[in-house]
């Protein structure tokens, strides 16, 4: 495989993952590519052109991921204010007993990343990983 071969494939491994999104696997391919880089470099007979092109696609990919934490924080930063009143009807039923719905709200906060854990000391929650 070519360098060049390598880098689009780093690229195009990264590009899959972002859109997942599986962060793992997205800084999995920076390392990849990384890793590529250190090979090529040690070959003196290659072009040292490729390695630059490879070292800037991977300054590239680094700020992507570095962009999507930040928009992962910004979504997150919101999600107390909607997270806090749907725990309290979810006691709410569950003081009704109405074990049933407060268990599908509990189920539907997790399909959508949240997860919830009863406690001793009351319901605890946290974004799913």
């Amino acid at each position: 495989m070519t360098l060049e071969e390598s880098i689009r494939s780093c690229e195009e491994l990264f590009a899959a993952a972002a859109d997942r999104p599986d962060m793992v696997a997205a800084a999995q391919a920076v390392l990849d590519l990384e890793a590529e880089i250190v090979k090529w470099a040690a070959d003196t007979e290659e072009d040292a052109g490729g390695v630059e092109q490879a070292r800037e696609l991977m300054r590239l990919l680094i700020a992507r991921l570095g962009e999507r934490a930040q928009a992962a924080d910004r979504r997150s930063e919101g999600l107390p204010a909607l997270v806090e009143p749907l725990l309290a009807l979810r006691a709410e039923l569950r003081g009704k007993g109405c074990y049933d719905v407060a268990d599908a709200l509990r189920d539907a906060m997790g399909r959508g990343g949240v997860a919830v854990e009863d406690t001793p000391d009351g319901p605890r929650w946290s974004p799913a990983s």
